[in-house]
């Protein structure tokens, strides 16, 4: 699957992209589309799945991310870093109740990716799938380094 567009640079506002592209294999063949819609109808191991080759790859752009999994972006800026969670999850299949993205405010890369779960959809062959893919147990959550950052899945109570 082409995901080559995850990983363009946010612009910045009042930025005028003079950048030539072929529109047509847009209308015809969407990826951003097509990743969107295998995110939000996939089994919750293909999501993880599919997160961590996302970051293996490169460091996607933050926006095109967070689309991936819903709509209405919410910011809380610090000092060093920004946290973004999505008012409204779009994922039908995989039980993710909330995403949260820690974004450095100078860099604009994607620090750490948190997937949260409700605690009763942590099944025990989850758990053994979420190790095997590399990720540590710390409490109720696992985390992976993939790329430049971090990826977390939280069970909450």
């Amino acid at each position: 699957m082409n995901r080559d567009f995850l990983y363009e640079k946010p612009r910045a506002i009042g930025f005028i992209d003079d950048t030539v592209e072929d529109n047509d294999s847009w209308f015809q063949d969407n990826p951003w589309s097509i990743l969107q819609d295998k995110i939000q109808n996939s089994t919750l191991v293909e999501t993880v799945n599919e997160v961590v080759a996302i970051f293996e790859e490169g460091a996607p752009n933050y926006r095109l991310v967070f689309g991936l999994f819903g709509s209405g972006l919410v910011a809380e800026s610090g000092e060093s870093k920004t946290i973004h969670r999505l008012k409204i999850m779009e994922c039908i299949n995989n039980n993710i109740t909330n995403s949260e993205m820690h974004v450095n405010n100078d860099s604009i890369l994607i620090e750490k990716f948190c997937l949260c779960l409700s605690m009763n959809d942590i099944t025990p062959s989850f758990t053994v799938f979420v190790e095997e893919l590399g990720f540590c147990q710390k409490d109720n959550s696992w985390e992976r380094k993939a790329g430049s950052s971090i990826i977390c899945i939280v069970a909450l109570q």
